[in-house]
């Protein structure tokens, strides 16, 4: 089977790092961020969980990835308001298919946090998701 990824990112900046931060997501978000879910899912006993995902390594590789439930990130009022704010209701992308895994990332890169909406569909060999 084959993943097929999808992002929804809200952005009110269009500056380059923006831009750079855009085309360098398919390095940052793989496959291997969706086992983790899948592994997040089986601990927690839910699937409405946030990947954080901490993209600052040599070439924006990935050091680290933590799975949290929305709910427990929402109540800890340590973490900033405004990514609490951004994962505040289900992560969900207009126009995907009822059977696309969907969920939150809070992805560092380059000095910056970003809060995305991630999917991922399966598709059979051969086929079309």
């Amino acid at each position: 089977m084959t993943q097929v990824l999808h992002f929804d990112m809200a952005t009110a900046s269009e500056d380059p790092l923006q831009e750079e931060f855009r085309k360098n997501l398919g390095k940052i978000i793989t496959a291997r961020t969706y086992e983790i879910y899948e592994d997040g899912c089986r601990q927690f006993g839910t699937t409405d969980l946030v990947v954080m995902i901490n993209a600052t390594g040599p070439e924006d590789t990935v050091e680290q990835a933590l799975v949290f439930t929305r709910d427990n990130l929402l109540k800890d009022t340590t973490f900033p308001a405004n990514l609490r704010e951004r994962v505040s209701g289900p992560a969900r992308i207009k126009g995907l298919s009822f059977d696309t895994q969907t969920f939150w990332a809070i992805v560092l890169w380059r000095k910056q946090v970003a809060a995305l909406a991630v999917g991922f569909q399966m598709m059979s060999p051969g086929g079309s998701a």
